[in-house]
């Protein structure tokens, strides 16, 4: 399977230090003696939580805890928890801080002027640990539901401040840094109507799309990046969040962004993170009408697939324009990989980074079968310039029996690649055919063609589609050989699974008995299989069945058959009972039916009469192809296969008038003289011949159904034929 995701990639994973919330001043107001801490923070998005950027920024609680520098491994000397409740008018909030002389000794020992400030914000219900070391602050777990509206996000930063002796005042910076990171999906553009790869059009329908997240982590501690603070994701740490919709009109995207926390993955892993998008689609008629309802289609977009990880106080906004469809499974999603990001902080400019294409090489076909044509085009799908490579045009030789297949030259046939004005790309096959068959051309068109190539990216060798085309003349020849031959060669093990009337053996009493191969004059161990689909306007043949439309089961007295075999597709034995032998009237003598088979060399029979000929065949069974089905060929295709062995093309399969012993067989319509030139001459029905039984494929199938080994038992195959 084969669509793919044609998207304008502009992934912008987006971050920053947090300087909407970061960059806080810490200060101290003077007053009287003592020294004060006084944390400012700017307001511009705490006067309303009404939308997520003023969430993701909202500052509701305050734990500073300040060390000594170079003794944060060790308890905070001072720690203060604050809850924010008043906004100024002009934008900040004072946190007013008395730090005792003792505590100003304590941080500032041996006339330092500087300490260290941890500041944690927004910790919730979190119960802070009985050591206050930076490290053990860094490492508490935290949780959140990230399936639910935020009300605010855990943030945590360090810096060094001053302590001026002077005013008094102790002044600084603390840049505050999200434990979260955050994730959206932009639709750019979706397009209105699209062909498949069968060249069906479908109507997409962007107001119902929906997106998924999946793989989120909704655990892990305050800063996974600092020392010793590292957390081990579990199973039951990850979540899901599916069908939340997206909205707008040029561009779509969801109101509510995604979160988690952080993760990393291996190449193939099940925990890694991605975006599932679902765009319904609808497929039209001809005239542009829907055909039943939409369907949804699902796109799977993964997340940072370059470095394979979700960081703290990253924001992942990827972009993209659908243009084709994805996949209607929702369990086998269409997956975009190989991207190229650049990642940024969560509050910096957003910046657009092109997505490193996606590599695709899609055939619509691998194997493709040709019925008298000439030309044959295949649509494929490339992300890279193709190429086609190991291109060979082959047919069979079948005779003499064993030949190698014959491999024709380049200069004969015509495979490229083409492209038309809408941007789709085609392999394109061309192979002339010669189906005049007169009587003086001998060099018709007679098997099959098979061409054998591979397409690839000239870029990238691994990116290769092997493609097949079988291409059928109007009437060609197959060589099927008999599974005994294949199996044993000339030793005749199975006897070719010939029977006759349920006997397998070389007795002539049972209408010409079966001698096998060994026996033969011309001991072919091939079925010939021939199929028409027209004649050339000179020949006088015509294509049909010529069965008659009526049982005939040939004998005065049924019991004749052999009972002892079962049927096909039945339960029990039973005789011969739905025979409809060949029509042995003038109005079939010309015909050939479109496709049959022709018994080989392990059917050799001695001569017998018409009517023993006839029940031969309606008893034979040769290779697992079941008796009941067998019949007397035609004079027609008796002179068709005559032709074909009289220019060389298969081997002889009937004695001709130059052959010793001379060549006589039955046919429906008599008894049929081959002749040398590929001719042959009918006389009336009289005496004792041999007979060559032939087997209707175009009607029963080319498959045996005796599929043991050695193609037993004997099985009677007739059924009933409603006209």
């Amino acid at each position: 399977m084969k669509n793919f995701l044609a998207y304008l990639a502009n992934v912008v994973l987006l971050g920053c230090m947090f300087t909407s919330c970061a960059q806080e001043d810490i200060t101290t107001l003077l007053v009287g003696k003592d020294t004060y801490l006084s944390l400012e923070i700017n307001s511009g998005q705490l006067a309303s939580r009404a939308t997520v950027e003023e969430t993701e920024s909202g500052i509701q609680t305050l734990d500073i805890f300040l060390y000594p520098n170079g003794a944060t491994d060790e308890d905070a000397v001072l720690h203060v928890p604050y809850t924010l409740n008043t906004i100024d008018t002009d934008g900040t909030v004072t946190v007013p801080v008395k730090v005792s002389s003792s505590n100003v000794k304590s941080l500032f020992p041996d006339n330092a002027m500087t300490c260290t400030a941890y500041v944690l914000a927004n910790k919730g219900d979190i119960t802070l640990p009985s050591s206050t070391d930076m490290a053990s602050l860094k490492g508490m777990a935290i949780q959140a539901d990230f399936t639910k509206d935020q009300t605010s996000f855990v943030m945590d930063g360090s810096n060094q401040v001053t302590y001026d002796a002077t005013l008094k005042k102790i002044s600084g910076k603390v840049e505050l840094i999200r434990a979260a990171s955050k994730i959206s999906l932009i639709v750019t553009s979706v397009t209105g109507q699209v062909e498949d790869d069968f060249g069906n059009k479908w109507r997409s329908n962007p107001s119902q799309m929906k997106v998924g997240f999946y793989n989120g982590v909704k655990k892990t501690n305050v800063d996974v990046t600092y020392e010793n603070c590292q957390y081990t994701v579990t199973d039951g740490d990850y979540f899901n969040i599916t069908n939340r919709a997206l909205s707008g009109t040029n561009e779509y995207t969801h109101t509510k962004p995604f979160y988690s926390y952080s993760s990393a993955w291996e190449s193939g892993s099940a925990t890694a993170s991605y975006l599932i998008l679902v765009l319904p689609w609808q497929k039209l008629d001809a005239e542009g009408n829907p055909i039943g309802d939409y369907m949804p289609c699902y796109y799977q977009v993964p997340i940072n697939e370059t470095n394979k990880k979700l960081e703290r106080n990253h924001y992942y906004e990827i972009k993209l324009s659908v243009g084709i469809l994805g996949s209607f499974t929702p369990d086998e999603p269409l997956v975009v990989d190989d991207a190229s990001y650049v990642v940024l902080d969560w509050s910096e400019a957003l910046t657009s980074a092109e997505l490193k294409e996606y590599r695709y090489l899609v055939v619509d076909k691998n194997f493709v079968e040709m019925d008298n044509v000439e030309e044959l085009r295949i649509a494929f799908s490339t992300s890279h310039e193709a190429e086609i490579v190991n291109a060979k045009l082959t047919k069979p030789v079948l005779n003499p029996l064993g030949s190698n297949d014959a491999t024709i030259a380049p200069s004969s046939y015509q495979v490229e690649i083409e492209s038309d004005s809408k941007g789709n790309y085609y392999i394109r096959f061309n192979h002339e055919l010669d189906n005049e068959r007169s009587n003086t051309d001998k060099n018709y068109d007679y098997v099959p063609y098979t061409l054998e190539l591979d397409i690839r990216h000239k870029d990238n060798l691994n990116f290769v589609e092997h493609v097949t085309i079988v291409q059928y003349p109007a009437m060609y020849v197959v060589g099927s050989l008999n599974s005994d031959y294949n199996t044993n060669g000339n030793n005749n093990n199975y006897h070719g699974g010939v029977y006759i009337n349920g006997v397998q053996n070389n007795s002539g009493a049972n209408y010409g008995g079966a001698y096998h191969l060994g026996s033969a004059t011309n001991a072919n161990p091939n079925m010939y299989v021939i199929t028409t689909t027209a004649f050339d306007e000179s020949s006088n043949y015509v294509l049909g069945d010529s069965r008659k439309n009526t049982i005939d089961l040939i004998l005065s007295n049924n019991s004749n058959w052999s009972t002892t075999a079962p049927a096909y597709g039945e339960s029990s034995n039973r005789q011969l009972r739905y025979y409809y032998p060949t029509d042995n009237s003038s109005n079939t003598e010309n015909m050939v039916a479109p496709k049959f088979r022709v018994a080989s060399s392990y059917g050799v029979a001695v001569d017998k009469s018409y009517d023993d000929m006839r029940r031969r065949c309606a008893s034979y069974q040769e290779d697992g192809f079941p008796a009941g089905r067998w019949r007397m060929p035609t004079k027609a295709e008796v002179e068709y296969i005559v032709r074909l062995s009289a220019e060389g093309k298969i081997p002889k399969l009937f004695n001709d008038e130059k052959d010793n012993p001379q060549g006589d067989y039955w046919c429906a319509h008599g008894v049929a003289y081959p002749q040398s030139n590929g001719t042959v001459t009918l006389t009336a029905a009289s005496g004792q011949h041999s007979v060559r039984c032939v087997y209707d494929d175009w009607y029963w199938g080319s498959s045996p159904v005796v599929t043991s080994s050695n193609r037993s038992p004997f099985t009677w195959g007739d059924k009933e034929i409603t006209w």
